[in-house]
């Protein structure tokens, strides 16, 4: 056999055995928990562990076109894939049977990718809105600027504004003087920090809630003066050490 046959018969069986001249292989399972794994073909060279199929790398659909079930490329994978169905809120859209990424198109509809909507805004009704202020209606606490919807369906004030009971989420106190003060039922971050009415506050924890109340020169469960219809409390420390705080009767005083 000369050089010239030996080289044809060589490239024969290189063509052969990668599929020339004919339709792309099927590609198989190439990995079952009731059975051995498979090896894949030379088209479909990788198994893909998300799909325990073989596949191939891709960078567009146009790479996959020749294949029968894995026809579009996975951009995320770099993967040749089936067309995409389902979307992931969060995630992805299915577009034509393409995963597109929220991160990669901000035109996506944010019924799936929330993220498009950006600061002082929400998706609702299929579009992003703009944050409700407090007072306004709302159904959900994410419609609202402070991020919290009371159980009458209106947005929360922050913690230590004046309040109605309709408008704070937790417990609207009156002073003393007649002004109201919103205490929510979780403390704020600066709430041992505040200084509202010249006073010093706590962060008194319960069962099920927290409530930012002021620290009060008081006798234990005697009344304090900071709150209309109030009640003295009392924070001890193991080691020893207790201070005093006021908070209005409609909440727990037992610490």
């Amino acid at each position: 056999m000369n050089g010239t046959v030996r080289n044809l018969v060589g490239a024969l069986a290189v063509c052969m055995a990668a599929g020339c001249g004919r339709e792309a292989e099927p590609e198989s399972v190439c990995y079952s928990p009731e059975g051995p794994a498979r090896e894949c073909a030379m088209i479909t060279p990788y198994c893909s562990g998300y799909a325990s199929t073989c596949t191939r790398e891709c960078a567009t659909s146009a790479d996959c076109a020749d294949l029968i079930a894995q026809n579009t490329c996975d951009r995320e994978r770099q993967l040749c894939a089936e067309p995409c169905t389902d979307d992931r809120v969060g995630q992805f859209d299915c577009v034509a049977g393409e995963r597109v990424l929220c991160s990669e198109d901000p035109t996506l509809p944010c019924t799936i990718c929330p993220s498009v909507c950006g600061a002082g805004t929400y998706c609702g009704d299929g579009t992003c809105q703009s944050l409700r202020a407090a007072g306004e209606a709302c159904a959900e606490d994410f419609e609202c600027e402070g991020r919290a919807c009371t159980a009458a369906g209106r947005c929360s004030v922050q913690q230590g504004e004046a309040c109605t009971a309709e408008n704070c989420d937790g417990v609207c106190a009156t002073r003393r003087s007649g002004d109201t003060h919103c205490i929510r039922s979780r403390c704020p971050s600066d709430c041992q920090s505040r200084t509202d009415g010249g006073l010093e506050w706590y962060c008194a924890r319960y069962d099920s809630y927290e409530a930012c109340v002021p620290l009060e020169d008081c006798i234990w469960q005697g009344g304090c003066s900071t709150f209309r219809e109030s009640t003295c409390g009392q924070s001890c420390r193991s080691g020893g050490g207790c201070w005093t705080y006021c908070v209005p009767n409609v909440i727990s005083t037992d610490d």
